[in-house]
């Protein structure tokens, strides 16, 4: 079986003004588990996730948290605008996550609008070495100029910056997979897979339409629509029906997906669990 890692997931703890999951954190460390995987990301809309929630099933099923987040960005924060595109963030490390909390904090405080938004200044703020950066989802290329706004990602964050493609079979996904593989070929950007993962089994579809359209939600746009958390054997014959990418692209789309397990453990208080007293002078 080819070894993925699942980085593009959301889970109960999605940001609750966009009901959009009602899978727990632990039904995705325990499909880690059956496939083999490495990492247990926290990625959610707009936030990290329950950070805490993801460092005890790290811990309970052996697996690395990566603190990530799928964050809506504009290009200026100060501005009215509802565009909120897509963009994927994780850390490598403790500074990574810090930068990111702050970030997202931030998003929350001077760039909210409907939503939280990152801004260009924001993004470009994050230290280039310690997170990972990709295009996330069919969302992040709403721009007209989107694509010399990913030259000015990919010039900045360097061999951490990646073009996310995924294995929809509808004519949408399959037009804008052309898209990034023109640009893969032009900037020498790595290709990355993302699963977008909104449940464990493609059993659990009707699951999640019954839990969305209960709050009143419908997103006819993920019509057709992988979200599932599939092994890397069939996120590898999904992309070869789509029949966009080759063998190669595909096999390094999947193999950069290895890249999280690089992550370092977090050193940071709120995973400590030890009794914490003040000091006595």
């Amino acid at each position: 079986m080819l070894e993925i890692e699942n980085q593009h997931r959301h889970s109960m703890f999605t940001n609750p003004r966009v009901p959009d999951c009602a899978v727990t954190n632990e039904a995705y460390a325990k499909r880690c588990v059956e496939i083999g995987s490495k990492v247990l990301s926290s990625c959610e809309h707009g936030w990290q996730g329950n950070a805490w929630d993801i460092h005890k099933l790290s811990e309970k099923y052996e697996l690395k948290h990566l603190a990530a987040s799928e964050p809506y960005w504009v290009k200026n924060r100060t501005e009215k605008d509802g565009t909120n595109c897509h963009i994927f963030i994780a850390a490598k490390n403790e500074n990574g996550r810090r930068a990111l909390n702050a970030a997202l904090s931030e998003a929350n405080i001077s760039g909210f609008y409907g939503r939280p938004r990152l801004d260009l200044p924001l993004i470009l703020g994050l230290p280039k070495d310690d997170i990972w950066v990709t295009t996330a989802c069919i969302a992040y290329w709403k721009y007209e100029d989107v694509d010399l706004i990913t030259e000015e990602f990919a010039n900045h964050f360097g061999k951490n910056f990646f073009l996310e493609v995924q294995y929809h079979n509808t004519e949408e996904q399959i037009n804008l997979n052309q898209r990034i593989l023109k640009l893969h070929n032009k900037l020498k950007v790595p290709l990355i897979m993302g699963c977008d993962s909104h449940y464990i089994y493609p059993s659990q579809k009707q699951d999640r339409v019954d839990f969305i359209n209960s709050k009143g939600v419908q997103y006819p746009e993920e019509d057709g629509w992988y979200m599932d958390f599939p092994d890397g054997d069939t996120a590898y014959s999904r992309f070869v029906k789509q029949g966009v990418l080759g063998h190669t692209e595909i096999m390094d789309a999947l193999s950069n997906t290895l890249v999280f397990r690089e992550v370092e453990e977090y050193d940071c208080p709120i995973f400590n669990t030890d009794i914490k007293m003040p000091s006595i002078y």
